[in-house]
């Protein structure tokens, strides 16, 4: 097992992590996203605040500091790369309460990337910047564990 799986007993998927095609995109999200990003589809319009997961502003879908697509067969494109999109990876991506039993290696490894890549799992998505933490069981579960060399000084305030 390799240290980026915070799962003892997660299982390997074969899974293609080459770049995958584009569809044409559109309000088709395919059949794995669309559950995923339903709630942003309403005419009531939600609006998720939780840094760990993609959110809504305004018409675009965002993780991080960076705007992303999907295509029609639920792939995912962050700043020209593309993820196949999968029930685990999605749900990394898009859920606070993580069904870890679908989470596999492959997704993990992705995940990470896309986060590195965004800054999302920094403060204001800033490089450079601390990580954030929060009290939650994806952070502690998931997010601590993908960042271990991540310190947070402790600052201690005076009133």
């Amino acid at each position: 097992m390799s240290a980026v799986t915070p799962f003892s007993d997660i299982k390997d998927e074969e899974e293609d992590d080459d770049e995958v095609e584009v569809g044409a995109g559109g309000k088709a999200y395919g059949d794995l996203a669309s559950p995923y990003l339903k709630p942003f589809l309403s005419t009531r319009g939600h609006s998720a605040e939780n840094q760990y997961v993609i959110r809504r502003a305004g018409c675009n879908f965002m993780i991080g500091d960076s705007i992303i697509s999907v295509d029609r067969k639920s792939n995912i494109i962050i700043k020209v790369k593309h993820y196949k999109g999968t029930r685990g990876l999605w749900e990394l991506l898009k859920r606070k309460n993580v069904n870890y039993k679908v989470i596999t290696e492959s997704n993990l490894k992705k995940y990470k990337t896309i986060r590195e890549t965004t800054n999302a799992h920094l403060e204001g998505f800033e490089p450079g910047n601390d990580i954030l933490i929060v009290c939650g069981p994806k952070f502690t579960i998931v997010i601590a564990k993908l960042f271990p060399q991540t310190k947070r000084s402790v600052h201690w305030v005076t009133y």
